[in-house]
């Protein structure tokens, strides 16, 4: 999205000061502002959004997934006995964009899938955020991941 629109979304009178478009469009205008190099102005804009620093339920969307292993993240044990199996996930997504403090919530079978869960997590990237103190980009996301036979 260009910056111009952005602007008009975040400048729009019509929203309120806490509406999610204001809120994200000044986040993203935040994190435009910090990849150009200017620091000052990004943190004024995100000052302006009203959230604190370790905030992201409130923006308009959840962070965006950008690249993620493939099928070599299937586990290979599941794989010779030849069965499927999902895990819920809850992790921390950096300001960078890397995961961190990833753990497994439930797994099904537990055993095999929590650990390839969490495995998993640890190849996917989000896209940056900008967050004034470099902290989280969003704490405590959650997400259910389906392992499906490779073929």
């Amino acid at each position: 999205m260009s910056l111009a629109i952005l602007r008009q979304v975040a400048e729009d009178k019509g929203l309120q000061a806490n509406d999610p478009l204001r809120v994200g469009a000044l986040i993203r205008i935040a994190a435009i502002e910090e990849s150009n190099g200017q620091i000052e102005a990004a943190r004024a804009t995100f000052a302006s959004s009203g959230l604190t620093a370790n905030q992201c339920a409130i923006m308009d969307a959840p962070p965006k997934m950008i690249a993620m292993p493939g099928s070599e993240a299937f586990p290979m044990e599941a794989q010779r006995w030849g069965f499927e199996g999902w895990t819920q996930l809850q992790f921390d997504v950096a300001a960078d964009g890397h995961v961190i403090n990833q753990r497994a919530l439930l797994s099904y079978p537990p055993f095999i899938f929590s650990e390839a869960g969490t495995k998993f997590l640890t190849k996917v990237k989000f896209a940056k955020t900008y967050r004034p103190d470099g902290g989280l980009g969003c704490g405590a996301t959650v997400n259910r991941i389906r392992f499906t036979l490779p073929g």
